[in-house]
């Protein structure tokens, strides 16, 4: 489905407004804060404040007009892969739905823009990789069979992704950088996971559900914004969490089981009492360098 254009320009232009919205001399003005030191401002009404603009700022989607189907195709595998993704001004999205052994492929190509400014796709598995490659007006879908992806590493440059992947426990490693574009995540049943993302000039919005497994379990969350917002909720019972977050140039709010700390150019932390000693435990980085972000963590 195609990843709507029209969206990415107003996320763009929320990036300018975001840290003048954040800014304190601002938000003492508007009367969005009611008094606090830089860096210690009250969390409520910050917080508040923050998770509005970074959900308008993260609200993108694929969406269905104007698109075209015209490619369907099967890719067969005998193992798990990996993916490699390129976007530039298109869309990839990674969904549940392939049989054991099959990944399925459909190609959209948009017919709101004419021919003359459509780019290319292409895609391959091979060594156990897939690799895929869109431009702009073209969306790829990939439908993959359950638990069979074991890395990804993507790169958008003014486009979309979207994976939504229910039972991702052979996860191992997600790398991802958004320049200009959005990313929405989606992933159930993370176990030993090592989850990278750069925000630049975009948007994340990302969803990460922990299952409850037995033995041990680390995992590791970064996410660095550099202009630009992330909506990071990590659903994780029975896990232990670290948490480390700062801004420069811009605010955030870390909410953990419901208490919220918030700040303006600070910095702002939380550790279970008994991190150290826990089976199951999750380390998570967030650093904003001119935007916001708003990271929710729930055990």
């Amino acid at each position: 489905m195609r990843f709507e254009k029209d969206l990415i320009v107003g996320l763009l232009a929320l990036i300018i407004a975001i840290t003048a919205i954040a800014s304190p001399f601002i938000m003492y003005v508007g009367g969005w804060l009611s008094g606090g030191a830089v860096g210690n401002a009250p969390s409520a009404d910050l917080g508040s404040v923050l998770s509005t603009i970074v959900g308008a700022l993260t609200r993108f989607g694929f969406t269905g007009w104007g698109e075209e189907l015209v490619k369907e195709d099967t890719l067969n595998t005998s193992s798990p892969f990996s993916i490699v993704a390129i976007i530039s001004g298109g869309g990839i999205e990674v969904v549940e739905g392939g049989e054991n052994g099959v990944v399925r492929v459909k190609v959209y190509r948009s017919t709101r823009f004419p021919q003359a400014t459509i780019g290319s796709y292409e895609y391959g598995l091979m060594d156990g990789k897939l690799m895929v490659r869109v431009e702009d007006g073209y969306v790829v879908k990939l439908y993959v069979p359950s638990n069979y992806v074991e890395s990804i590493n993507v790169t958008v440059s003014g486009g979309g992704l979207r994976i939504q992947l229910s039972d991702a426990n052979a996860l191992r490693v997600l790398n991802a950088r958004v320049d200009g574009g959005g990313a929405r995540l989606d992933l159930g049943s993370l176990s030993n996971t090592s989850i990278t993302v750069l925000v630049s000039g975009g948007g994340l919005d990302a969803d990460l559900a922990y299952a409850d497994v037995p033995g041990r379990v680390y995992s590791n969350v970064t996410v660095s914004v550099e202009g630009g917002g992330a909506k990071l909720h990590i659903s994780a019972p029975g896990y232990a969490f670290r948490a480390g977050c700062s801004a420069s140039g811009g605010a955030l709010n870390l909410r953990v089981n419901g208490e919220s700390r918030a700040t303006i150019n600070g910095e702002s932390t939380y550790v279970d009492p008994n991190y150290g000693e826990a089976l199951r435990r999750i380390s998570v980085s967030v650093r904003v360098s001119g935007g916001g972000a708003d990271v929710w963590l729930t055990g």
